[in-house]
């Protein structure tokens, strides 16, 4: 790994981070705060405003248990935080890989005693630390404003594994987006299918909550590995987990094999 690089990438992208942080902990306080620990349904509220069940459901809102943490796997996990991240990943992704080569400060990188392997690997051990320092905040985040707000209410163990299939889930779209940022030049190509493709998961998700006859499509999706109401009811997760691991590892390798070997205009 190139040290030097590794904390230029932090200097370049700290102020993106800390953007994404403010948001992800405005949206924990507000969601966590809407829970009321005598049983109230929130739906029953939303549905008051006149919004149709399948619109709720789209975006994962189908809280069946009572307990805050399964109020926030529903209202938080469900949708925003697979949303959130995702926005960030894209973008730093792009930047690290097909946007230097696109703007050609990836030629006096590689015109220094460095090799391409070096650089890729670098960039993937930047990627997954900047999506782990967001998984962790979440989680410490979580944990302080549930303590705050709901002594002894959430179940902390559940908590700490619902945030690692969170974690499971971003690293392999995080692994997809770097693949396509090695494999193209250009910031346009990069983006077409590194965003275009988390993008159309995160919909296919939708569309699957939205209607459940359309439940075939799921699989097409790295989303449909990571159910949060799995981890609440303390069902089995390790395959799907183990399966978003092998998906991470195998893309995340599959970019830097791709960026030594290809062509590069420089």
């Amino acid at each position: 790994m190139i040290t030097a690089l590794y904390k230029k990438d932090w200097k370049a992208h700290w102020k993106l981070l800390l953007a994404i942080l403010v948001i992800s902990a405005m949206y924990l306080t507000v969601i966590i705060f809407m829970f009321d620990p005598s049983g109230g349904d929130v739906l029953e509220q939303l549905a008051a405003l006149k919004m149709p069940e399948e619109f709720l459901a789209a975006f994962g809102f189908t809280s069946a248990d009572p307990s805050l943490l399964g109020f926030l796997a529903s209202y938080l996990y469900g949708f925003l935080l697979l949303a959130l991240p995702l926005v960030s990943t894209i973008i730093v992704a792009n930047r690290l890989m097909a946007a230097m080569v696109d703007r050609g400060s990836m030629a006096s990188i590689l015109s220094s005693a460095v090799t391409r392997r070096q650089v890729a690997i670098t960039q993937a051990a930047f990627l997954i630390s900047y999506l782990m320092v967001q998984m962790l905040f979440i989680t410490g985040a979580g944990l302080v404003i549930s303590a705050a707000q709901f002594p002894g209410m959430l179940h902390q163990a559940g908590f700490l594994k619902l945030n690692g299939g969170l974690f499971m889930a971003h690293l392999a779209i995080s692994a997809l987006c770097f693949f396509f940022s090695c494999l193209f030049g250009e910031t346009r190509r990069a983006l077409a299918f590194g965003a275009g493709l988390p993008v159309m998961f995160l919909v296919m998700q939708m569309l699957v909550n939205y209607n459940p006859d359309l439940k075939a499509l799921r699989w097409l999706s790295f989303f449909s590995l990571f159910a949060p109401g799995d981890f609440v009811a303390g069902s089995p997760v390790w395959l799907p987990m183990l399966a978003l691991a092998l998906i991470a590892t195998a893309l995340y390798a599959a970019g830097v094999v791709v960026f030594d070997k290809k062509d590069l205009p420089l």
